[in-house]
């Protein structure tokens, strides 16, 4: 049986005072502020307080400790908190949310934690926890406000995540999958523009889910893309062509003729209301305008029910209405219910069901269209029996089987391929130019996908390298290429939570095994990898590197100044053993440092390299990669690496690899003289 959770609930003990920027927790008593109590408990309570225009507010909550949370670690959990925060804990900034003006952005839909060190902790006293948030726009809290273990308060944030963020992730799949079959029926039968309209709906729908788990898509807080524009091109403007679509799909599945004049109206109207955002110079403005383009976007409903009303009634195709009347249900009684559970119970951490609806709305006009041709195909059957001898009859056959392998085929190559694209595109351009380093990168496929994986951990628009990681996902082919896509965002995040609050790189390592166990669930695939964190440069223009080694081969450290080359390993005290992503086994990632100076040469790589074959099955090994280091030490970094290639591919000759291929060779240059390549 479960253990009961042991929770704080502090909703109902917080107290609220408007503030200014410059407000904190060291001078509040100096600036006289006069906490109230938090007594709005409904939908956008905060901005019901102080307004949508952008503020600052302090939540205050004072809290003791119970015996049974006494000693411990312990953690806060916020199920929806919107705009941004800043958070303290008896005076100790303890972590954010989302981020402050000048470059404000939102958490969005993700949940917030927050951990509270034992140290930080009153064991027998008051605890006063305090919360600057920025409001902006419909700004507001749960009622789930916990403080309870470090490890349950995490877990429960994470389920929050799961349940009101990263649950709308895998309906993307769906309506990318209905866009693909659609578009490409459409490409088969032109005069069906209704398909073309269903694909393209369901394309802005998945833009327009976006914003819903934008916490856990990599660029969302690594772009420079205001978060203005991001509200702008993926909520306001893919709301609007949404209703516009939907109206023309509803147009053209009726088979009704649109008077030219109601299309022109149509199509003004969409770009007006895409006019009408893009030009809100602020989010205060686009606040003010959103009512307005929602009355837009309702004219564009109103102009598909009233052709739906007059396609209805007069009888033109009765099946068609049911149809259509049938398909749309679910998506109207969620949208219906949305209402209700957000504007009349004020739910605000209950995922919207609108997406639920509009799932069984696709596999409804699935349905209707695997009905539609199936119909067809058992009239052609007909008329070949009826017309045909029965040899002819199974050639036909043979011929529309296999068109629809070749269809199948075409269908899984065009699908790989886009796999392959938005597996790259999460990947960092290679060659990026950082101060002090000279970096050439090999990314080689195996096949369209990799289950290769590595990343650059930078500020935007800095020259500085704060480190870089190396992971090779067991398998091969789409499975582990998915694994590198969920477990990208994972690495990224401890290592920077791991930097922020200067623990070592290996407990990084430990806490990405940790959760990515979590996240990937029953699927057999693990990790490998290399994580590297660096120090800033000395006096000497040397860097101290720390690293952690998560069972992946070790890397290769050149010295110019001793002329040794060498693989870096642990000691024999603290050997590293396990990989990440294996529930149940032991692992251990003990951290290693060691220097750079000038002219020194780092080299990592996937078992793709040295255990690549020739015809003879000798491996390449890790000796040859050596040899060529040291042969090649005074070329600069991208020589090194077509060297470490040519070598390969001499040694391997017409043997195919079997397994993906990544290679990463730094080495280091005078940290003074550096220009940023363009």
């Amino acid at each position: 049986m479960k253990k009961e959770e042991i929770k704080i609930d502090l909703h109902d003990e917080l107290y609220w005072a408007p503030c200014d920027a410059e407000s904190s927790p060291e001078n509040i008593e100096a600036q006289n502020i006069d906490f109230q109590k938090f007594e709005v408990h409904n939908g956008r309570n905060i901005a019901r307080l102080v307004g949508m225009k952008g503020s600052y507010i302090w939540l205050k909550a004072d809290f003791e400790i119970s015996p049974e949370l006494k000693n411990e670690s312990l953690g806060l959990a916020i199920s929806y908190l919107h705009y941004a925060c800043k958070t303290y804990l008896n005076g100790s900034y303890v972590g954010s949310s989302g981020t402050f003006p000048p470059e404000e952005r939102s958490n969005m839909y993700a949940s917030s934690y927050f951990s509270f060190p034992e140290g930080l902790l009153n064991q027998d006293g008051k605890n006063t926890l305090l919360l600057k948030v920025w409001c902006h726009g419909r700004s507001a809290i749960s009622d789930k406000v916990f403080v309870m273990k470090m490890d349950e308060a995490k877990q429960l944030a994470n389920q929050y995540t799961a349940n009101n963020s990263r649950m709308y992730i895998m309906f993307e799949g769906g309506m990318f999958s209905a866009f693909i079959l659609f578009f490409l029926v459409w490409l088969r039968r032109r005069e069906e523009m209704d398909k073309l309209l269903f694909a393209i709906l369901n394309l802005v729908s998945l833009v327009f889910t976006i914003p819903f788990f934008a916490e856990e898509v990599p660029w969302y807080t690594t772009t420079a893309l205001p978060h203005i524009w991001f509200i702008k091109l993926f909520l306001c403007g893919s709301m609007c062509d949404i209703c516009y679509f939907l109206a023309s799909f509803n147009i053209h599945y009726l088979r009704i003729k649109e008077n030219k004049i109601v299309k022109r109206v149509r199509l003004g109207l969409l770009l007006f209301s895409q006019f009408v955002c893009a030009v809100a110079p602020d989010y205060d403005a686009l606040m003010a305008v959103c009512p307005f383009v929602m009355v837009l976007c309702l004219v564009h409903i109103m102009f598909g029910l009233v052709y739906l009303g007059i396609h209805m009634y007069k009888r033109i195709s009765l099946k068609r209405d049911i149809i259509f009347l049938s398909s749309f249900t679910p998506l109207a009684l969620t949208i219906i219910a949305d209402f209700i559970i957000k504007d009349g119970f004020y739910k605000l951490d209950v995922p919207y069901l609108t997406v639920y609806g509009w799932q069984l709305t696709i596999v409804a006009f699935f349905v209707h269209l695997i009905i539609e041709y199936t119909g067809l195909a058992k009239q052609a059957e007909y008329l070949n029996v009826e017309l045909e001898n029965e040899v002819i009859a199974k050639t036909q056959h043979l011929i529309e089987v296999n068109d629809r392998l070749e269809f199948e085929k075409r269908r899984s190559i065009a699908d790989l391929e886009m796999a392959a694209i938005v597996q790259q595109k999460y990947f960092p351009y290679p060659n990026k130019k950082f101060r002090g380093w000279d970096i050439a990168i090999c990314y080689s496929p195996c096949s369209k996908v990799s289950g290769d994986l590595y990343d650059y951990y930078h500020e935007n628009d800095s020259e500085d390298l704060h480190g870089f990681s190396l992971f090779d996902v067991s398998g091969h082919g789409i499975s582990s290429s998915l694994i590198t896509m969920l477990a990208k965002n994972i690495i990224f995040r401890c290592f920077k939570e791991c930097r922020d609050r200067r623990r070592p790189v290996s407990e990084a390592l430990y806490e990405a095994n940790d959760q990515i166990i979590d996240a990937k669930g029953n699927v057999e695939n693990y990790l490998t990898g290399l994580m590297f964190r660096f120090g800033n440069f000395d006096e000497k223009d040397e860097v101290v590197i720390e690293m952690a080694n998560a069972g992946h081969p070790n890397p290769i450290l050149y010295s110019s100044k001793s002329n040794i080359i060498a693989e870096i390993e642990n000691s024999v005290s603290e050997p590293h053993y396990g990989a990440i992503g294996i529930k149940d086994i032991a692992v251990s990632f003990p951290p290693i440092d060691f220097k750079m100076g000038n002219d020194d040469i780092l080299v990592c790589y996937t078992d793709g390299l040295t255990e690549a074959m020739n015809s003879n099955h000798e491996q390449f090994g890790v000796e040859t990669v050596k040899k060529i280091i040291r042969d090649s030490y005074a070329k600069n970094a991208q020589s090194i690496l077509e060297d470490i290639i040519d070598g390969l591919y001499e040694f391997i000759g017409d043997t195919p690899r079997d397994d993906d291929l990544t290679i990463m060779v730094f080495k280091r240059e005078d940290s003074q003289n550096f220009i940023e390549e363009l």
